[in-house]
């Protein structure tokens, strides 16, 4: 599982209306369907069309001016991950991608082996 905070901001002197912010990644190592995910606002006028869910759509949010709206994401990791290297996008209406590239380093099983050549001895 890997955690992310998403910001989008209205830095504007006008309201941001019907910002559609959601996830994506151009690999295959995270599974965004069962990425589950929290929305705070940074004030009671900023307000998320829902507060928290499920999957890639973070939904739909409303950001007065001089206000921001943060998720909590969490993003599970797939085990059939061939590639070390994870990269997340997030996006929202009018606004600059912004993305994440994270190498994982993944233990497996009977790491710890004799002799440190990664096999085991035959009998």
């Amino acid at each position: 599982m890997l955690n992310y905070l998403v910001t989008v901001s209205n830095n504007g002197y006008a309201a941001a209306e019907n910002i559609v912010a959601s996830l994506s990644s151009p690999g295959s190592g995270l599974d965004l369907a069962n990425a589950q995910w929290v929305c705070v606002g940074s004030d009671n006028a900023a307000r998320c069309s829902s507060s928290n869910g499920t999957g890639a759509a973070l939904g739909t949010v409303t950001l007065p001016p001089r206000t921001s709206m943060t998720w909590v994401v969490g993003v599970p990791v797939l085990a059939s991950m061939t590639d070390g290297t994870i990269e997340l996008d997030a996006n929202a209406t009018d606004a600059n991608m912004a993305s994440d590239v994270d190498t994982l380093v993944i233990f497996r099983s009977d790491f710890d082996v004799p002799h440190a050549d990664g096999t085991r001895a035959s009998n």
